[in-house]
């Protein structure tokens, strides 16, 4: 079973290498900051990798990673909108 394991992380880090400065720039010229696109990348390779052994059989795993990514894209702009110049601080 640890060989099956080994095999799939090497398989997952060929998969991030391949994709993620693909994804990242693709963030970027679609609005995103580079620290939120950073962000946003981080979070769209763990949760593949959490389900990397049902996403690997895709045709296109990639656009998986597509998907995610927008979506927390979206998610990030909502999130921007309703809370102009907020600082995240509680008043004082």
């Amino acid at each position: 079973m640890r060989g099956d394991d080994q095999k799939e992380a090497e398989e997952f880090a060929v998969f991030f290498e391949r994709n993620m400065s693909a994804l990242r720039g693709y963030l970027i010229n679609a609005g995103s900051g580079e620290t939120t696109a950073d962000d946003i990348v981080q979070d769209t390779f763990l949760a593949t990798r959490l389900y990397w052994q049902t996403i690997r059989s895709l045709d296109k795993p990639e656009a998986y990673l597509y998907k995610v990514a927008t979506r927390c894209l979206y998610k990030e702009r909502r999130r921007s909108v309703r809370c102009p110049g907020d600082s995240g601080q509680l008043p004082s």
